[in-house]
């Protein structure tokens, strides 16, 4: 799969996720501003994608092997769970320094539909973004994105062949850069990219797909959280900011030298 494709296959992805959001919305005037339309027309556009690259791309090869879903040094999962609750504060603090200088165009709605939502709906919402939602994200972008240009610039599709792991940091950056941009709004690209950056280095020492979904689970899942139980201060504090970047740094830098372990470097080999 060329840099081109990846564009096309992800840019493809959207217009599906806008197409059912418009069907949607014509069905039922509010599915617009209903949570779990908007996360159901992702998860399915994403999904379709998904099947469509692996039908072409690698139609007689095993989806779990090609995706990654293999196993790696065991403590790096733990340690992925935590670097996504971990990093949040941090995130939040870009977010909010990033919007007081540029604010939105239009005011985002999410936080608002989530806390008026029921207890019930808010446990669906929850899991629906905090689990389904990374599961399908990483699969298309460091799964069935990262494993195809990968090959391509190792030589796979008549590209000039790469050396293995300049193929590898390329493909860190062309999945990283894809994720960031299908997020639309540009204000988010900064804390989107240093998030992406971690999960796709993960992705790439480890050998497995699981550390990244876990980072993600992680993530979205206390963002969640901190929506529907905010902390007793309106901006995040300086001390929880710099803290948590501090932290995050010594988990990421952690799970990098647990990636030199045997399993990992099998698990990398399988990839070859």
């Amino acid at each position: 799969m060329s840099i081109f494709a990846a564009v096309g296959w992800t840019f493809g992805a959207m217009f599906v996720a806008i197409v059912f959001l418009s069907v949607a919305t014509a069905i039922r005037e509010g599915a617009r501003f209903d949570l779990v339309t908007l996360v159901f027309a992702q998860m399915i556009a994403n999904g379709l994608a998904l099947f469509g690259i692996l039908r072409l791309y690698a139609p007689d090869a095993s989806v779990r092997e090609l995706l990654g879903f293999r196993g790696t040094q065991p403590l790096i999962y733990p340690l992925a769970l935590t670097l996504g609750v971990a990093i949040s504060p941090a995130t939040s603090k870009l977010l909010e320094l990033i919007f007081a200088r540029w604010p939105r165009a239009e005011a985002s709605h999410i936080d608002e539909l989530l806390l008026a939502s029921s207890p019930v709906r808010q446990v669906v919402i929850g899991v629906l973004i905090g689990g389904l939602v990374p599961v399908v994200e990483e699969a298309f972008f460091r799964g069935a994105l990262f494993a195809p240009l990968r090959r391509f610039m190792l030589g796979d599709g008549g590209s000039r062949p790469l050396p293995p792991e300049r193929a590898a940091w390329l493909a860190v950056f062309a999945t990283s850069f894809l994720f960031v941009t299908s997020h639309v709004e540009w204000q988010t690209f900064a804390p989107l990219a240093a998030v992406a950056a971690m999960m796709g280095v993960l992705r790439y020492r480890s050998g497995s797909l699981l550390p990244s979904i876990l980072v993600h689970v992680g993530l979205n899942t206390t963002s969640v959280v901190m929506t529907v139980f905010p902390p007793p201060t309106e901006l995040v504090p300086w001390s929880w900011a710099i803290g948590s970047a501090v932290v995050s740094g010594a988990l990421f830098a952690g799970m990098l030298w647990l990636s030199r372990g045997a399993r990992a470097v099998e698990a990398r080999a399988a990839e070859l």
